[in-house]
């Protein structure tokens, strides 16, 4: 599965070849890892807009792990700034352990080539935080039909 950007522009919707699609929309999981407390929230109001999901936060990269191992989500957005205490990325450790899940890279802002590249071998889709409600309910649901 490619890598894929995510740049608003209306109705284009490049994240609508990255994404699964799912057997059992009803139950779709969806697990958001970040730091910041205000941004779960965001997150969990956006994701709760959409029939069918249930959503599960966790504001740390072993928090997130640990319920990414419990709840074997669907979809997973992080942040991909996160860290274990050891120093390794949550996102090439999430893609192991969830190989079939679609993996949502969470940035600031667009953070130019060498970022992207860096991502391009863990996830499916890079999404800019700031664009994260007017994105999300469409993501998820492409992924619930």
């Amino acid at each position: 599965m490619a890598f894929q950007e995510y740049t608003y522009s209306g109705s284009a919707r490049p994240w609508q070849n990255a994404i699964r699609i799912l057997p059992e929309p009803e139950n779709m999981r969806l697990l958001v890892i970040d730091p910041a407390r205000p941004f779960l929230e965001a997150a969990r109001h956006c994701a709760e807009e959409v029939d069918g999901c249930r959503v599960s936060v966790a504001d740390s990269a072993e928090a997130g792990l640990s319920a990414a191992r419990a709840m074997r989500p669907e979809m997973v957005l992080a942040d991909h700034e996160l860290r274990t205490r050891d120093g390794r990325s949550v996102i090439p450790l999430l893609r192991q352990l969830l190989p079939e899940a679609t993996l949502v890279c969470l940035t600031l802002d667009d953070e130019g080539e060498p970022s992207r590249a860096l991502w391009r071998r863990s996830a499916d889709v890079c999404l800019e935080k700031p664009r994260l409600a007017e994105a999300l309910p469409e993501l998820l649901a492409g992924a619930l039909h």
